[in-house]
C-alpha cells in the first residue's frame, strides 16, 4: 500500500463528523454522517413499510452505525469524501424498500458497534459483523452475506507460510474487538502442539493492520475475504493470501436489538425483497463479491 493510500484510509477513520443520533459516542469515536439518501415517493413497498415499528415509521428514518475504514464494506477514498462500500449500497437500497431514510453514523472502533445497539444509540448496525452464537445472547442478526477468514501477507513472504503450522511461534495481527483472537487461539491449539503458539497483535483499522505486516511487527494479517480482495486489487502484486485455504465460512448479519423483533423481521423482509428483485445481486457483483451472496436473508443463523 502506498503512503498516499494508507494516509487516505487512516484519515477516513478519524473524520470529525456530526452525530446522526442519540448521545455522543465514547472517547476515541468519530460519529457521523454518511450521506442520507432520499426516498422518492412511491418507491416503498407498502407491506414491508408497515412491518416497521411505529416509532420508526413516525419519524421517517432508520439509524444505522458502521465502523470505517473497512474496505470494501464501508470506507472513504479520501479525507472528507463520501462513505462508500458494499454495506453502504445495501443499506441505502434497503431504506428505499422500507420507505424510510437511512441516517448512518461512523465509528472508528469495531468494539463500539454492538454496544451502540444495546444502548439504543442506533437502530441497526450493518457493518460486516459476524453472526456468532455467543453474540446472539446480547443482540440479534439478519444474515445477508457469507464471508470467510484467511491470512494475508506480503507476496514476498507468502511462500514461507504454506500452512497454519508455519505460523507457530510467529505474530499475526487482527482487528481489535473481533472474534479473530479466539480463532487464532484455536488454530494454535490445533496446529502448534509441542511448539510455540501463534502470537496475536491487535490494531484498529485495516490500514494499521497492514502497516504492522509491512513493518515486520507481524508476519500476516487475519481478516475476511472481502478486505483481502480489495487490498489485492488496489495494490496488485504486493499482497497474497497465505497459510492455506479460507476457513470458518460464516454469515455477516445486520445487528438489531433482542427486544426489537419487529424491526428485525422488517429488515429481513426488506433484504429478501432486494434478493427477489435482483438489486442485491447487482450490488454484490459491482464489488466483485458475488460468491458471498446468500439465497435468503435469515435471522440468527450463525453457529
Amino acid at each position: 500500500m502506498s503512503n498516499k493510500t494508507i494516509a487516505g484510509l487512516l484519515a477516513g477513520a478519524v473524520l470529525a463528523l456530526t452525530a446522526g443520533c442519540g448521545s455522543p459516542e465514547t472517547a476515541g469515536t468519530t460519529t457521523a454522517a454518511a450521506p442520507t439518501q432520499s426516498v422518492p415517493a412511491g418507491t416503498a413497498n407498502p407491506e414491508i413499510h408497515a412491518m416497521l415499528p411505529q416509532k420508526i415509521r413516525d419519524r421517517g428514518y432508520l439509524v444505522n452505525t458502521v465502523q470505517s475504514p473497512n474496505a470494501p464494506m464501508e470506507y472513504t477514498e479520501a479525507s472528507g469524501g463520501p462513505l462508500m462500500g458494499v454495506d453502504v449500497d445495501l443499506v441505502q437500497a434497503l431504506g428505499e424498500v422500507l420507505g424510510v431514510q437511512v441516517k448512518t453514523s461512523v465509528v472508528n472502533d469495531f468494539t463500539q458497534l454492538i454496544p451502540s445497539v444495546q444502548t439504543k444509540r442506533t437502530d441497526i448496525v450493518m457493518s460486516a459483523v459476524k453472526d456468532l452464537k455467543e453474540r446472539q445472547a446480547s443482540v440479534s442478526f439478519v444474515d445477508y452475506f457469507l464471508t470467510g477468514d484467511q491470512f494475508i501477507t506480503t507476496a514476498a513472504q507468502a511462500p514461507s507460510f504454506r500452512s497454519v503450522a508455519d505460523l507457530c511461534g510467529k505474530t499475526v495481527v487482527a482487528a481489535n474487538g473481533t472474534s479473530y483472537f479466539s480463532v487464532i487461539e484455536k488454530l494454535s491449539a490445533d496446529h502448534c502442539a509441542g511448539r510455540q503458539p501463534i502470537k496475536s497483535l491487535g490494531a484498529v483499522s485495516a490500514a494499521e493492520q497492514l502497516i504492522q505486516v509491512k513493518q515486520g511487527r507481524a508476519v500476516a494479517n487475519l481478516t475476511g475475504l472481502e478486505p483481502q480482495a480489495y487490498q489485492m486489487k488496489v495494490e496488485p502484486g504486493v499482497w497474497a493470501p497465505t497459510a492455506g485455504e479460507p476457513f470458518d465460512r460464516a454469515p455477516y448479519g445486520v445487528v438489531f436489538g433482542k427486544d426489537d423483533e419487529q424491526l428485525g423481521k422488517a429488515i429481513q423482509a426488506g433484504l429478501n425483497e432486494l434478493i427477489k428483485t435482483g438489486v442485491y445481486q447487482k450490488i454484490l457483483a459491482k464489488w466483485n463479491l458475488s460468491a458471498a451472496a446468500v439465497d435468503e436473508a435469515t435471522i440468527n443463523g450463525g453457529k
